[in-house]
């Protein structure tokens, strides 16, 4: 859990540092920010099973994904914005030395590139069962 607050606290460190807008859009942001990584990541697991079964995604599941997405969302917004709880974590991390802070960047930018390259991956490797699956024709 506290890679998932912390990776919170983060995203909101770096749209505190990028955006000129109000602190409340930077707590949506990062709230939309993990939201995005979930999803990715429940998408890269959905291809890695796709890959191993030889199946490839439909669009049949896309009823489930939206109410898996909105589902995340709300979860997201009871464990972060719901009675302001990210000012909490917000102080609790300011408390942090500089190196566990730089250990826990690491950790979450690690976290990231592994669910966006699983994600890259799998779709590549859907992408050739797709080209296997279709029969070539000779001219």
């Amino acid at each position: 859990m506290w890679i998932y607050q912390f990776a919170f606290y983060t995203f909101y460190q770096l749209f505190e540092a990028v955006s000129f807008d109000s602190p409340s859009w930077w707590v949506w942001k990062s709230m939309a920010a993990i939201t995005v990584l979930e999803i990715l990541g429940l998408f890269s697991v959905y291809l890695a099973v796709g890959v191993v079964r030889h199946v490839h995604w439909t669009a049949n599941v896309m009823p489930f994904v939206v109410l898996i997405s909105v589902g995340l969302a709300v979860a997201n917004y009871y464990a972060f914005d719901h009675r302001d709880r990210w000012k909490w974590y917000a102080q609790k991390f300011k408390r942090y030395s500089r190196k566990r802070i730089l250990i826990g960047r690491l950790a979450v930018a690690g976290v990231t590139l592994i669910i966006l390259s699983s994600v890259v991956l799998g779709l590549r490797q859907d992408q050739q069962i797709r080209e296997a699956q279709i029969p070539m024709s000779v001219h």
